[in-house]
């Protein structure tokens, strides 16, 4: 059992940027430490944030603005909380890319998402499942080697080839789990899942742990720097939300509901994909609502009505 339980629960939480991040340190590993214990948490998700997109001779790039390693690894030795840390592969030279995967298993992290590029431009860095090739062949000893993951986007279904496709491919060079991009409906996710389930079945593959990425929102701030990330939300979902009195409440409520109709689906259809959760958050004054969230899903989940 890949995260050591059934329905494993992760949270995301953005490092602190590097000019105040000695600063913050303590206060959000403290922060990190009790929410870990009252959600029951099963891994900390550390994200590779990169921002001001350009093109150098050619190539795309980008500026990093924090230091997710450090912060994984400062998580880890803290709290000895599990952490996953993700790596924006197009912006990493294959040199690059040996530096961080094998610095990550010196540094206790033992799951790495290997995450691709947003945009179409040409970047420094390999294709996804190439690198997911390259992180199985590094000799990590005397570490261990790492889970490998990649991230799965329910709604990208225009592309060639489709996104079951492409999961297919990440998984045969090396992905066990997928975290999907934060979805606000839950039919995109359910027809991913029917067609990831049949298409493994059909190739007799094993199927990789799919972990629901879940974001409650505090504002119309949040709403659009989601939808500026790529994220989908029904202009009907929108509405309801931001017009509630509590919007927080009003899209904590939504977040459960899309967990609880993807549950039933998968259940009455008979679905052989294994799940998790994944919080998130869109913005750090939203962290509250997010745990609140996570521990939500927790309490469903000891209750054995989350995915059960």
């Amino acid at each position: 059992m890949l995260f050591g339980r059934d329905t494993p629960l992760l949270f995301e939480d953005v490092p602190p940027t590097d000019d105040n991040y000695d600063e913050l340190l303590p206060r959000r590993i403290e922060r990190l430490r009790t929410l870990a214990a009252e959600a029951h948490l099963d891994a900390v998700n550390v994200p590779d944030v990169h921002v001001n997109e350009a093109t150098v001779d050619g190539y795309c790039t980008a500026l990093r603005v924090t230091q997710p390693r450090r912060y994984a690894s400062d998580i880890h030795r803290a709290t000895g909380i599990r952490t996953v840390l993700n790596v924006v592969v197009p912006y990493y030279s294959t040199d690059e890319l040996e530096k961080e995967l094998l610095g990550a298993s010196r540094g206790g992290i033992h799951d790495v998402v290997l995450v691709g590029g947003a945009g179409k431009g040409k970047y420094v860095g390999p294709r996804i499942p190439d690198a997911n090739a390259f992180a199985r062949r590094l000799d990590y000893r005397p570490h261990v080697t790492p889970n490998i993951g990649n991230i799965a986007v329910p709604t990208r279904r225009d592309a060639v080839p489709d996104e079951p496709q492409r999961i297919l491919q990440k998984v045969r060079t090396g992905a066990s789990y997928l975290t999907s991009q934060i979805v606000y409906e839950a039919e995109s996710t359910v027809r991913l899942l029917a067609e990831l389930d049949r298409l493994f079945a059909r190739e007799h593959e094993k199927p990789p742990l799919y972990f629901i990425g879940v974001a409650p929102v505090t504002s119309e701030r949040d709403v659009k720097f989601l939808q500026w990330l790529g994220v989908k939300i029904p202009p009907q979902t929108e509405n309801e939300i931001l017009s509630s009195d509590e919007p927080s409440t009003a899209s904590m409520a939504h977040a459960l509901g899309i967990c609880d109709t993807i549950q039933t689906e998968v259940r009455e259809r008979g679905i052989r994909v294994p799940l998790g959760v994944l919080v998130e958050y869109a913005s750090y004054h939203s962290f509250d609502a997010a745990a609140e969230l996570a521990q939500q899903l927790d309490i469903k989940r000891r209750e054995r009505v989350l995915l059960a």
